[in-house]
């Protein structure tokens, strides 16, 4: 996780295991207290339920992310790349072991969003395919929208630059309006793709560097 996602309020703590549940509901307290150890009660269940939900969402993107490095691989294999060659059928099949025993686990968090959190993901995902069909043109254009979208991720004033583009605005405007959960994906999602970019200028520019350091 990189150190921007990591300054998300998204962090995980540790389940109570115990919760002040001493109380009984025959017991000869006061109403006062028999209030304070229900509300109590409720609360830790509450703070246990947005862990859980918070950890399933993390487990949902390890996932996600596992399946598309053994897809990659896999279709290294099947290439003529260099750096896969020699492998042999056995690690073609294991990979295929492994990608299999992943789909197994069945990950899925469900979003119940309102027609407005609908509409501004439908926006939202719209931009963002927008911008991956550039990613093959490989520019630093490209990778700097994508940080613009990322910066628009975040609450204002937690930004690193001091000040905002246009397309940042309307980007942060959207997003704003999206569920809690839809945020993360997105977040995560550009994270991905801000990390494919970055292979991509690195295959075109390292040539380059190679030749002229010679």
């Amino acid at each position: 996780m990189s150190s921007v996602d990591e300054s998300i309020s998204l962090a995980i703590t540790e389940c109570k295991t115990t919760l002040p549940c001493e109380m009984s509901i025959g017991s000869e307290s006061s109403p006062v207290i028999t209030t304070e150890h229900h509300n109590s009660f409720v609360n830790g269940l509450a703070e246990m339920v947005t862990n859980f939900k918070a950890r399933a969402l993390l487990l949902e993107d390890e996932q996600e992310s596992l399946l598309a490095t053994l897809m990659n691989l896999r279709e290294e294999c099947d290439g003529p790349s260099p750096s896969i060659a020699g492998l042999g059928v056995g690690t073609v099949d294991f990979i295929d072991e492994l990608t299999n025993s992943l789909m197994d686990v069945n990950l899925k968090v469900t979003t119940k969003r309102s027609n407005r959190e609908e509409e501004a993901l439908h926006q939202v995902n719209r931009m963002i395919n927008h911008l991956i069909s550039k990613v093959n043109d490989a520019n630093h254009q490209t990778k700097e929208l994508c940080h613009v979208y990322i910066r628009s991720c975040y609450q204002p004033g937690q930004c690193t630059e001091e000040t905002s583009t246009e397309e940042e605005d309307l980007f942060q405007s959207i997003i704003n309006k999206c569920a809690p959960d839809d945020k993360h994906r997105i977040r995560r999602r550009l994270h991905g793709l801000l990390k494919y970019i970055d292979s991509r200028l690195k295959d075109i520019y390292s040539p380059a560097l190679d030749l002229s350091n010679k």
